[in-house]
């Protein structure tokens, strides 16, 4: 039987409630303010391996809410950390061009910038693909680089009941949050560009959190049978 922290007198109904709150956030995803998606407290999970996909459909109904919740609430850790990422790429950018004298092209202000950059596209890479939550990594890498990544069909019981929670994609490529390297003698007009990036990625982001959230709300409508 597959064990978690998931809180184990949390119920379905202050899921839900949670769930509620994020898909509540879908209208003002579009917008760039720090409110578009919700701030949610995250609860720390045991460390989720493959078999324990491979072991899901022999498990009792308890043990597979667990092992959905924490997969979404690993995915949505995971999501918050990215966007305060996109956050701060941002506003290194707009300092950067905004700062006076301006910065020529080559300088070695610039250059360093250019490689902070890269480096924060490295580490939300990197939080698509948690080594310690296989299920995070199925929803949220690219599959095209990532075999086992990709939707996750769930048979919920033995009574054919079925739902998916499905790829969310906030990898840097362009089918994920498509956040371009930026070049290392990057002009203004290319830093420019690159924080136009960054305000689409972040409403990306915001909307594929609110799918996330709304999957795991219609899995625990069918769920509630369970209880």
């Amino acid at each position: 039987m597959i064990t978690s922290k998931i809180a184990t007198d949390t119920s379905y109904a202050e899921l839900s409630q949670l769930t509620r709150s994020s898909n509540a956030s879908s209208k003002a995803a579009g917008s760039n303010h720090k409110d578009a998606v919700p701030e949610t407290k995250h609860t720390e999970f045991i460390k989720i391996d493959k078999s324990h996909f491979e072991l899901f459909n022999s498990q009792p109904a308890y043990s597979k809410i667990n092992l959905i919740a924490a997969t979404v609430r690993g995915a949505d850790k995971a999501m918050h950390k990215i966007e305060e990422q996109i956050d701060q790429m941002k506003a290194q950018l707009l300092e950067q061009v905004k700062h006076y004298p301006p910065f020529g092209k080559g300088n070695e202000e610039r250059v360093k910038l250019m490689k902070l950059f890269s480096a924060f596209r490295k580490q939300i890479d990197q939080l698509t693909m948690p080594a310690d939550n296989y299920g995070v990594m199925k929803i949220m890498a690219d599959p095209s680089s990532t075999n086992d990544a990709g939707d996750w069909d769930i048979d919920l019981d033995t009574q054919g009941n079925h739902m998916t929670l499905h790829s969310q994609q906030v990898h840097t490529g362009p089918d994920g949050l498509n956040i371009p390297e930026l070049p290392g003698e990057a002009t203004d007009d290319d830093i420019y560009a690159a924080i136009n990036n960054l305000e689409s990625a972040h409403a990306t982001l915001g909307l594929r959190r609110s799918e996330l959230a709304s999957d795991f709300e219609q899995i625990l409508d069918q769920t509630r049978l369970w209880e």
